[in-house]
């Protein structure tokens, strides 16, 4: 499985080529909404949320991870839950409204059952945003990990999700998914 730890290369890539009006306006976070952030990675995504919502759910598994986020929430995580854990594996909260993932999808093992698991798991109809990077992408894992567009589109189809809205950007696509 390919992964990348390097928040701060992940960061500048995040400034440089995903407009983040862009994504706001797809995940369109109101005060009602519970948000999960999955591979949350630095939590940049998880605090711009808070900001605009009931509760933030941050997942990841990732050790480092965490340990930044909680660093740079210094004790005062608000509306932020912090959770290290293993999206595939873990007990899923029954309040979610949204499921974020910036670029961190194509990394999910589990990602077909993920899906199903999250819809019976909440008492709300949710929305799924993701950012993806594109196939022939010059950025990002390698090509065999990337998933197209139309890949993403079954993937959630089967699920019994349709696509509401995408953005396609130069690297990367953001897409959401609705019922």
């Amino acid at each position: 499985m390919w992964h990348h730890h390097n928040y701060e290369a992940a960061a500048e890539m995040r400034k440089k080529y995903i407009p983040i009006e862009k994504v706001l306006t797809l995940v369109d976070p109101g005060e009602s909404d519970v948000i999960m952030d999955v591979g949350g990675g630095d939590g940049y995504y998880s605090t711009l949320f808070a900001e605009k919502c009931r509760k933030v759910y941050y997942v990841d598994p990732s050790n480092p991870a965490v340990n930044l986020v909680k660093r740079r929430l210094s004790g005062t995580t608000g509306n932020i839950e912090i959770m290290q854990e293993d999206i595939c594996t873990m007990k899923l909260p029954d309040d979610i409204s949204k499921v974020f993932f910036s670029n961190s999808f194509h990394d999910i093992g589990c990602r077909e059952n993920l899906i199903g698991r999250l819809s019976e798991a909440s008492v709300n109809p949710l929305k799924f945003i993701l950012i993806e990077f594109k196939k022939e992408a010059s950025i990002g894992p390698p090509e065999y990990v990337k998933i197209d567009q139309d890949e993403l589109d079954n993937i959630f189809g089967r699920n019994g999700y349709h696509l509401e809205r995408r953005e396609v950007l130069l690297e990367h696509y953001v897409s959401s998914y609705i019922r």
